[in-house]
């Protein structure tokens, strides 16, 4: 059998619609398995923990937890923290797009 008949073969069209159908459904549902995955490996890894830090913090009510980030060395750690983020994520990102460029 010739090569160029095999790529001939390959091109043709699907005479059934049900066929391709069929084909398109694995495709799909591995899709859809991927986007859960990465929906609760988010929600375990990001959004659980936040919960957990943010119902410690309010767990005494909304006035000692604003009272508590008026503290002069909280609004300090603060912005220490926001500090270092703004050099820490520029840096990432310069070395990471030029680790994926390499």
């Amino acid at each position: 059998m010739a090569a160029g008949s095999v790529i001939a073969k390959a091109e043709e069209p699907l005479r059934d619609g049900l066929e391709s159908a069929a084909a398109r459904v694995p495709g799909q549902l591995g899709r859809a398995a991927l986007i859960g995955v990465a929906l609760a490996y988010v929600g375990a890894f990001l959004v659980l923990p936040l919960l957990v830090v943010f119902s410690g913090a309010l767990s005494k009510g909304v006035a000692a937890f604003l009272e508590a980030i008026q503290n002069p060395d909280a609004v300090l750690a603060i912005l220490l923290t926001l500090k270092i983020a703004a050099v820490a994520v520029p840096l990432n990102l310069v070395f990471g797009v030029t680790a994926a460029c390499r």
